[in-house]
């Protein structure tokens, strides 16, 4: 540069530093730092939004897994217990009752453990509970696989019920996730419910296809290369789906589900163990040294005189008296405790619970319920097995690509509890539409095996309807009373509440096949009705009579709680938070 620019440079320079300041300076440097801050806001929200579309992505997998590891056993029950029982025992007119006992002891499992699932999500974590979940579910799934007799498997099926904590601990996951958002939380459990369906489609065309591979696939190489295991074992390969499965979800929740159990309410593993198995050694030395302590309380106030006993109980009374009062006042504010009398007090929840249940009863009745109405030959539509199979697919098909969108659709037009209202109203209620099947199908000849007859187009089409309409609004109703139920409790409270819920489901859809089954044998075999057909009637009547008390119970019990619910629920968190 030359010495007379340079020299001009520093002037400039030099002046530019003694002048004022120009007004727009600090306003362009204000502009600028906030566009810095709002790109860096936007990047941090692009990366949470991110971060929760693959977490719930995870949870929805998890449930897919979850219904497999329960649906799967059904396509190849009845020939496992073939081929695990000899032949003078049972043959394929009786392997019915022996496979319902394969499929119902999961039931009796998780019934049974569901609500410790629940306690331990409270107190260890949500994560903790999926992963220990997932890791049980993989090894025992792989025992049942190779079991070598009936009994064996169905025991490890029960382990397999009685490990599994999964769908109490999605269900409460969703809700924490979305953090108030109820928009999010919304569309979040319309996707994690929606995997049923899914499920519904996945698991029986899976396990079926695999099952017996030596016999249904003789001449495949792969199956010849592996013809001794899978010979000895020819269950294994289902199973071992549902343990690779389990893997993949276990390694998507370790990466992308985040933990939503505050850190200061969570306890170590090893901390509850040690609790567990000192209150485990202190019961048994109560059982031991319980009959002389007890000796020993009865023949103490013999020893002491009489007025020293009559001050020491004055004031270890009014000791006691104090104490309760304090402790009493400590409880007060802090109602918190996830334990079963503290949720159980609530009346909110115990009236959700109530129609939850009752509802889950009227679905598994059914689920059972259709396919004998099916197979009848006196009251229903003389089915073969293939033509059920089309109608339960068909469904399943429609309510696979409908559910989400009409779920989110409902919600967002007329709210969470009106929303529940129409999933009770119009989900199992339309069961008493079913036997008009049998009108529209009545007048179509019958197929080329004596066996049954086929199934019309048009009743095709208005069964798979029916059946549909059914199953749809059905996941209406358990996305939002799953949503509602998680606002009746504070957040220290939800995973122990999910728990109770998936136990009394549990136990309800225990007892729904046995109603069901009695239900359809009184009205079709009894003799109770002099015309078989109106037998179906009667037993569609029936179900619809029960799901109208559930909207009956709905409408009256759950019409004007969404705004308390709402109040409560952030009162109580907001009093958790100052707590914490």
């Amino acid at each position: 540069m030359p010495p007379r620019q340079e020299h001009w440079s520093e002037q400039q320079h030099e002046s530019h530093r003694l002048s004022p300041p120009s007004p727009f300076e600090g306003q362009k440097t204000l502009l600028h730092f906030r566009n810095n801050s709002s790109n860096d806001n936007t990047k941090t929200t692009n990366e949470k939004k991110s971060h929760l579309t693959l977490s719930t992505l995870s949870l929805c997998l998890t449930l897919l897994c979850h219904s497999y590891l329960l649906i799967s056993v059904f396509p190849y029950s009845g020939y496992m217990v073939l081929h695990l029982l000899p032949p003078e025992k049972v043959n394929t007119e009786n392997a019915g009752s022996y496979a319902g006992l394969v499929a119902s002891s999961f039931m009796i499992g998780r019934s049974l453990s569901s609500y410790l699932w629940g306690r331990i999500a409270d107190r260890v974590g949500r994560k903790p509970v999926i992963l220990c979940s997932l890791a049980l579910s993989a090894a025992f799934s792989l025992g049942f696989g190779t079991a070598e007799s009936f009994e064996a498997a169905l025991v490890i099926r029960f382990l397999l019920g009685l490990s599994n904590g999964l769908i109490g601990t999605v269900k409460t996951l969703v809700s924490e996730l979305a953090n108030g958002d109820e928009v999010l939380e919304t569309k979040s459990m319309g996707l994690v419910i929606g995997m049923w369906g899914w499920g519904f489609l996945f698991s029986p065309a899976v396990s079926g296809a695999l099952s017996e591979p030596t016999k249904q696939y003789p001449d495949n190489a792969v199956v010849k290369s592996f013809e001794g295991m899978l010979g000895r074992y020819p269950f294994l390969l289902p199973n071992l789906v549902a343990a690779v499965l389990c893997g993949i979800v276990c390694v998507t929740t370790v990466l992308y589900v985040e933990e939503t159990l505050p850190a200061e309410k969570r306890m170590r593993v090893s901390k509850m163990l040690s609790g567990l198995l000192s209150k485990l050694l202190k019961r048994i030395g109560m059982v031991f040294t319980g009959v002389k302590a007890k000796h020993r309380e009865e023949t103490l106030p013999l020893q002491q005189p009489l007025s020293d006993t009559k001050v020491n109980c004055y004031t270890d009374n009014k000791r006691e008296q104090q104490t309760s009062s304090k402790q009493q006042q400590q409880r007060q504010p802090t109602s918190a405790s996830s334990s079963l009398p503290s949720i159980w007090s609530r009346q909110s929840t115990r009236r959700h619970l109530f129609i939850y249940w009752i509802y889950s009863f009227v679905t598994i009745c059914l689920d059972e319920s259709f396919p004998l109405f099916c197979l009848s030959h006196s009251a229903g539509l003389s089915l073969e097995e293939a033509s059920i199979g089309k109608i339960l697919s068909g469904a399943g098909l429609v309510f696979a690509i409908c559910q989400y969108f009409v779920y989110t659709k409902i919600v967002e037009r007329w709210g969470l509890f009106n929303s529940l209202k129409i999933g009770s109203l119009c989900g199992n209620t339309a069961v008493v539409l079913i036997p008009f099947g049998v009108l529209i199908n009545r007048y179509f000849p019958p197929s080329t095996s004596d066996s049954g007859r086929e199934l019309s187009r048009a009743a095709y089409v208005y069964l798979v309807f029916v059946m549909a309409t059914i199953k749809v609004f059905g996941s209406v109703f358990f996305s939002s009373m799953t949503i509602a139920l998680n606002r009746t409790v504070p957040v220290s409270q939800r995973g122990t509440m999910n728990g109770i819920s998936m136990m009394g489901g549990s136990v309800a859809k225990g007892l729904g096949p046995i109603f069901a089954g009695a239900l359809v044998a009184f009205s079709l075999s009894g003799g109770v009705f002099q015309s078989g057909a109106i037998g179906g009637w009667v037993i569609f009547g029936v179900l619809g009579l029960l799901a109208s008390f559930v909207a009956v119970g709905v409408f009256l019990y759950l019409g004007d709680e969404e705004s308390q619910l709402q109040h409560r629920s952030s009162k109580e968190e907001q009093d958790e938070n100052s707590r914490g």
